[in-house]
């Protein structure tokens, strides 16, 4: 069995479990498919010296604007509205809690109001800092992507109870039991494919759920 080949049988199963989102097609084109919310945010830029001097550089080097499109279990980023493609793509299948970034302080937000998607395991690289101008554009968000959590995750949820949380409740994670499952069986799925060639497809596998 080839690269190919087992490139197409991990896409083939990882579709049906997980949300992959679509590298790249064009923000236009997205708006048209069943989006849950969209609009302009400023994002944290990710990396270690923005970690390292966020307290000491400006907020327009440290937080950039972004077009921000929820669709389908993912979240997209654009540099506007009408982009050719976006500049992240993230899959919310892993990611259980949204929240204020209360540990940031004013002037290193970018805006009035910050939060972030925190990855299950909390690892540094997978929490995206994100901040609107104004509390009810947050509440929003919050609100939005938390009902994407739970599809992303295939939780059971209630999307009227979810739209009468108040921000305790929005904060609170969600059930991470169906991730270990889901991973078990993605990682016993990769084992098979490992046996029967001979080859690693992690980083490709990997590349598939985080891109």
């Amino acid at each position: 069995m080839d690269n190919q080949e087992i490139d197409q049988r991990l896409q083939k199963i990882t579709l049906s479990k997980v949300p992959i989102p679509d590298k790249n097609i064009d923000c236009q084109t997205l708006l048209r498919q069943g989006v849950s919310h969209q609009g302009w945010l400023r994002r944290k830029k990710p990396g270690k010296l923005t970690a390292v001097l966020g307290s000491i550089l400006p907020s327009s080097i440290m937080w950039e604007q972004v077009y921000v499109v929820i669709c389908k279990g993912c979240l997209y980023f654009y540099n506007n509205e009408y982009g050719n493609k976006p500049q992240k793509a993230v899959s919310l299948f892993g990611y259980t809690r949204i929240m204020r970034a209360s540990e940031l302080k004013l002037k290193q937000a970018g805006g009035v109001w910050p939060f972030k998607v925190a990855y299950v395991l909390d690892e540094h690289d997978r929490v995206h800092y994100l901040s609107a101008p104004c509390e009810d554009d947050m509440m929003k968000w919050l609100k939005s992507i938390k009902l994407e959590l739970y599809k992303a995750n295939g939780v059971d949820y209630s999307e009227d109870s979810i739209i009468d949380e108040d921000i305790h409740d929005l904060e609170t994670p969600i059930s991470t039991g169906n991730y270990f499952s889901r991973m078990t069986d993605l990682k016993q799925i990769k084992e098979v494919v490992e046996d029967d060639s001979g080859m690693d497809p992690s980083a490709g596998f990997r590349y598939r759920l985080f891109y």
